[in-house]
């Protein structure tokens, strides 16, 4: 502080909105670059690691044919 005032302010003001397919056209469409370079990078690095022969674990935890049966089953309320 200097004599009782700031010397930075570093305050961020945002607005909240619903997250619609609209939204979401709009911002893809403000950003475009953006949206390609972490797409370009997401899969550049997968090649990398795919060229590497780095192997893939999957999650000990993930069963595609047990989430389709929870999907499917009926859901029971709990109190």
């Amino acid at each position: 502080m200097n004599k009782g005032r700031l010397d930075f302010d570093a305050t961020m003001t945002m607005n909240r909105h619903p997250m619609t397919s609209t939204m979401m056209r709009r911002i893809l469409l403000q950003y475009p670059l953006m949206t390609m370079k972490v797409v370009w990078g997401i899969y550049s690095n997968a090649l990398r690691l795919w060229l590497k022969k780095s192997p893939f674990y999957d999650h000990p935890e993930n069963d595609p044919e047990q989430d389709h049966k929870k999907s499917i089953a009926p859901r029971q309320e709990h109190l």
